[in-house]
């Protein structure tokens, strides 16, 4: 029995309000879904497992409508579906009364719902979030089927009561959901993380699971899906680059990972004190959530002293250069009491 494994698809979320990027993921978030289910048919995949937030929200019936054709394009997969914390099953929800496709199965009850399918022999113990939703405190499993528990947990200590249960009861797959990123939590549990990053920060692997069942024997495989990427990058510059070359180095960073991802920089090193940047140019051309900027300053000590021997600036640097302490303590000492003297005399 050959299946895929996905969560936290987020359909209809807006993504990174008013970024520039902002309608674009949105529709990055469909494209994904709907590449999901072109897999399923190239792949010949029997069950797609959907652990909860399939929804950012609550959906409406005609997007629920949409979602029910993209579908109908499956030529032999089964689906079955399981509302997640953010689309969960409350009382006005439109799953309650939604009617699916024949080949798609969705967990409503209180507890569990238990889903044969004869034709994988498979069979599905799935629980849905929801305010009236209870919880399983055992599950007794068919070893004459294929057995898999679908559930979507948004903290360690849900996940961890699910295990026990599930060790207990001999699950040959444990599909979770509600969390943004995949990971193997034992060698049959699986959490599936978002196949798309949901907002600014959210970098590591996002994608889906491929695997296969067969006698109980379980294989599986992460397979990149994502769109693009957000990535947080440290840069290092030093007092031999202008203004132009610190850009230029952010700019062909960029570049060579990726013009379409979307990067948080922070700079580190070392500039020279006379170069103010404004990255906002550069920002607004890039996907560049924002620039850090951490360097330090590269001061002409030598310099500052014989042009301010007479005043406290040059007094200062005089002081700590006869001062009896290490070179580290000394370098950090002149520049930090260089910032504070300067901001105070106004020459910044």
């Amino acid at each position: 029995m050959k299946f895929i494994h996905t969560s936290d698809i987020h359909l209809a979320k807006v993504v990174d309000k008013d970024y520039k990027w902002t309608l674009e993921r949105g529709k990055e978030f469909y494209k994904t879904f709907c590449d999901i289910i072109n897999i399923c048919n190239v792949e010949g995949v029997d069950l797609l497992l959907i652990s909860g937030n399939l929804f950012d929200k609550q959906p409406t019936v005609a997007e629920l409508n949409d979602v029910n054709d993209v579908f109908k394009r499956l030529v032999k997969t089964k689906v079955c579906l399981i509302a997640g914390q953010n689309d969960m099953l409350i009382a006005s929800s439109n799953y309650n009364t939604f009617s699916w496709n024949d080949n798609v199965f969705m967990a409503k009850s209180a507890g569990y719902d238990l889903f044969e399918i004869e034709e994988i022999g498979t069979k599905i113990y799935a629980i849905s979030e929801g305010l009236d939703v209870g919880r399983a405190d055992s599950f007794e499993c068919d070893r004459s089927f294929t057995n898999i528990l679908i559930c979507n947990k948004a903290d360690e200590q849900d996940i961890n009561m699910d295990l026990v249960v599930a060790e207990k009861s001999g699950f040959d797959y444990v599909a979770i959901g509600g969390r943004r990123n995949y990971s193997k939590v034992t060698e049959n549990t699986v959490i599936a993380g978002s196949p798309e990053p949901l907002e600014i920060g959210d970098i590591g692997e996002h994608g889906i699971i491929i695997g296969e069942i067969n006698e109980h024997n379980l294989t599986y495989e992460f397979k990149d899906m994502c769109s693009r990427k957000y990535m947080d990058i440290v840069l290092t510059i030093d007092d031999t680059m202008s203004e132009s070359e610190i850009k230029e180095r952010i700019v062909n960073f960029i570049i060579e990972n990726g013009k379409d991802n979307i990067y948080t920089v922070t700079l580190e090193g070392y500039k020279k004190a006379d170069i103010c940047t404004d990255y906002k140019e550069t920002c607004d051309e890039y996907n560049i959530v924002n620039i850090t900027d951490k360097t330090v300053k590269k001061y002409d000590f030598i310099k500052l002293q014989e042009d301010n021997e007479d005043n406290i600036i040059g007094k200062f640097i005089d002081s700590i250069n006869k001062s009896e302490v290490d070179d580290d303590i000394k370098k950090k000492a002149l520049y930090y009491g260089m910032e504070a003297l300067l901001t105070r005399e106004g020459h910044r």
